[in-house]
């Protein structure tokens, strides 16, 4: 006898509505997937711009290290110039003590 395979209604449904299942599921890794690009995208980005405020921070840290000495020499030479007209001032007095002696 031959028999013949026939898909009972019920099964028919249970398939299609795996089939929509595995669709979703399908079309939600697709999403993900692009969020995980978008997120690896914007973490490069978010390094590349912590990556240029460190070097930005150098720059200045370097431009403030060479103001500081700047200002150093500048004081010294404020400092010996005063020195030196404490010693004019002072050679000047002697002079004028021994001219009118």
């Amino acid at each position: 006898m031959h028999q013949m395979n026939v898909t009972p209604p019920q099964q028919i449904m249970e398939q299609e509505e795996l089939r929509v299942q595995l669709a979703s599921k399908e079309q939600l890794i697709r999403q993900l997937n692009v969020h995980l690009m978008e997120a690896n995208h914007s973490q490069e980005k978010s390094k590349a711009e912590v990556l240029e405020r460190e070097t930005k921070i150098q720059e200045l840290q370097e431009i403030i290290t060479d103001l500081h000495h700047e200002i150093s020499r500048k004081d010294s030479e404020a400092v010996n110039q005063l020195q030196e007209k404490h010693l004019l001032e002072t050679t000047v007095q002697s002079l004028r003590q021994m001219v009118t002696l």
